[in-house]
């Protein structure tokens, strides 16, 4: 079994290639939450460091060069325990599972409600779902790359927890479906680089087993909103579920920033 230090793991360089380029084979946006600005700060391979977490209890130490390459060839730890054990790497987990719960919640929530703001056709329904969420990929399609999917993320769940408050404080008519569709705009485009900005942020040797894990938080959220739906007394306090959507959309976007800044 390879261990994470080995380069075809960690989706280093070729043999050929410099040693400068085989000590910097992860991802910008992996290196940006780590904080290791250039890839002069990053120590050898082989000095463990971070052996004592923030509590000042023992964890096992971080031998690879880019702060999160644990002891996966261990037999004894596998990828997720070893994402969890490590303060930096669980900040990075528990935040992507989040953001990528409350975009399914908000994706799915914004598109099942549009059903019952919209009485009528069922096909015109469908429509205003896919109008919706079409101009959220393109512009998503055209600025991604210059903006970085650190900023689109951020600005689109912004965007959906705003529609979505605005929207429960809306007395309904058109008005409130304008503003669900613009909530699904948001969420949509969001959701869309979602998982590709997840991956970026753990080694090679960890992606998977964290990727799984914050997919199955984005599964989990599609399977709560049906429940929360169902559950919003009738009567003044309906709208109630877009609230609760806004807010976990405002949240999550208050990690993102926090992610950034730690």
């Amino acid at each position: 079994m390879q261990g994470c230090n080995d380069p075809r793991n960690r989706g280093g360089p070729n043999p050929g290639e410099s040693n400068a380029a085989a000590d910097d084979p992860e991802s910008p946006a992996y290196r940006e939450a780590m904080l290791i600005s250039s890839p002069a700060e990053v120590p050898p391979a082989d000095v463990e460091y971070d052996s004592v977490n923030e509590g000042g209890e023992e964890t096992e130490p971080l031998v690879s060069g880019h702060g999160a390459a644990a002891a996966a060839s261990n037999g004894n730890a596998t990828g997720l325990r070893t994402a969890l054990v490590h303060p930096a790497t669980r900040r990075l987990l528990l935040s992507s599972c989040f953001v990528l719960f409350t975009l399914s919640v908000s994706y799915y929530g914004v598109t099942l409600a549009l059903g019952s703001l919209v009485e009528g056709s069922l096909h015109l329904n469908f429509f205003l779902t896919a109008a919706a969420e079409l101009p959220g990929y393109l512009l998503l399609a055209a600025t991604t790359d210059r903006i970085g999917r650190r900023t689109a993320i951020t600005c689109g769940t912004a965007l959906a927890g705003l529609a979505c408050i605005a929207c429960a404080f809306t007395s309904g008519g058109p008005m409130q479906v304008a503003l669900a569709m613009v909530g699904k705009l948001g969420c949509s485009g969001a959701w869309a680089v979602g998982l590709t900005f997840a991956a970026e942020l753990f080694p090679t040797c960890l992606r998977s087993a964290a990727l799984s894990v914050a997919s199955q938080s984005g599964d989990l959220g599609g399977l709560v909103t049906p429940i929360l739906l169902m559950l919003r007394p009738p009567g003044r306090f309906e709208r109630l579920p877009f609230a609760v959507m806004g807010l976990m959309s405002l949240a999550a976007m208050a990690l993102l920033a926090k992610v950034r800044a730690n």
